[in-house]
């Protein structure tokens, strides 16, 4: 049975490896809940029902939106496979229920090697941490909602994400002018509101309840690792139930955080210094002059069409393994793989099929012939 062999065969890993803020691989403070007519039974079924779930948050995390119809629907026994362990970071159970909060952690290599098969692009470089300033504002629930606000963004995982972000009340750092004029669309102010927590990007992420009460309004605005922008978005209040509405909207709002830096990420000019990085396989810088047949290679092409021509030569070309994209831009991408020979006899293979590969230093450059 899967759930049992979930229980019973992933390793667990300690407090300390699940904080680790370098892997965006973990998926952390996962909720999982599950009924049975027995203890042992609904935690096997929560757990094998959360790695699922926790799977399908990384590859929404990981995978631009424009990717999505591509993802690969492995089956529970694959995802179980993909996965290196989970920890508990709290837990309750009676004799029918469990209730938990999970961080479950993913093989890196496995997963890229899963995409790569599906030929999905994924973005995993993450962008640098930006300030998000959480404010509420509605009379006399104003205090009720500022702390179902609060807590729907420290529910949430702000660490291991491609967007990190640092949560922050507004306090005295921010006048109440700075923050209005930003919840209509004045982004004259954005360097006034960053300078008050001290950084140069900080995000303010504004809900209010309408008028009649049964919607909640949010606004995000400010500067963030993509730049300056503002954004609205209404979600309903169901029954009342301010707490669920403002999770979900939370949910939301670091989805289109995300959205934004993975979409910049594909589409960065060429010409920006900042637009491509060194490769790094599980977090480990590596060096082409110390491994022989790893490649790190420079793609240079003209569009999209001319991109998905190179990839599709090299993911069919015999021998090239260990392929990953660390950075896929408009008219460029880095990628590094592993091949017998190193790069000199991948250039030579290459040639067969139309592909120009030629050392330029410390890296190679390839491009269609």
């Amino acid at each position: 049975m899967l759930a049992a062999a979930l229980v019973a065969g992933l390793s667990l890993f300690g407090p300390s490896e699940a904080a680790s803020p370098a892997n965006v691989f973990i998926v952390a403070n996962y909720p999982v809940q599950a009924k049975a007519d027995d203890a042992v039974t609904a935690k096997q079924l929560a757990l094998a029902d959360g790695q699922q779930a926790a799977f399908r948050a990384l590859m929404k995390r990981l995978v631009p939106v424009t990717e999505y119809k591509r993802l690969p629907n492995p089956s529970a026994e694959r995802v179980q496979q993909l996965m290196s362990g989970f920890s508990v970071r709290k837990e309750t159970n009676s004799s029918t229920e469990y209730v938990a909060s999970l961080d479950f952690e993913f093989q890196p290599r496995a997963v890229r090697d899963l995409l790569r098969a599906a030929r999905v692009a994924i973005v995993e470089t993450p962008a640098p941490e930006v300030v998000l300033v959480a404010t509420f504002r509605a009379g006399k629930d104003a205090i009720k909602g500022q702390k179902a606000w609060l807590g729907a963004w420290s529910e949430l995982d702000l660490v291991h994400t491609i967007t990190p972000l640092k949560v922050r009340p507004a306090g005295k750092e921010v006048a109440e002018e700075t923050i209005a004029a930003l919840v209509k669309g004045d982004l004259g102010v954005v360097s006034t509101f960053a300078r008050g927590f001290n950084v140069d990007s900080a995000v303010l992420a504004h809900a209010t309840p309408s008028a009649d009460g049964n919607m909640l309004e949010v606004t995000l605005a400010g500067r963030d690792a993509v730049g300056v922008f503002h954004l609205k978005r209404s979600y309903r209040i169901s029954g009342g139930d301010i707490d669920y509405a403002s999770e979900y909207a939370a949910v939301i709002a670091l989805g289109v955080i995300e959205g934004r830096w993975k979409f910049a990420r594909s589409r960065l000019a060429p010409s920006d210094p900042n637009a491509v990085t060194t490769t790094s396989v599980d977090g480990e810088q590596q060096d082409i002059q110390n491994i022989d047949d790893k490649v790190l290679i420079q793609v240079e092409f003209r569009g999209a069409e001319q991109w998905q021509q190179i990839r599709t030569r090299l993911l069919d070309q015999p021998g090239v393994d260990d392929l990953v994209v660390s950075e896929l831009l408009s008219r460029g991408a880095q990628i590094s793989l592993r091949y017998s020979g190193g790069g000199a006899r991948l250039a030579e293979d290459l040639a067969a099929v139309g592909l120009e590969l030629v050392n330029s230093g410390r890296k190679w450059t390839l491009r269609l012939r």
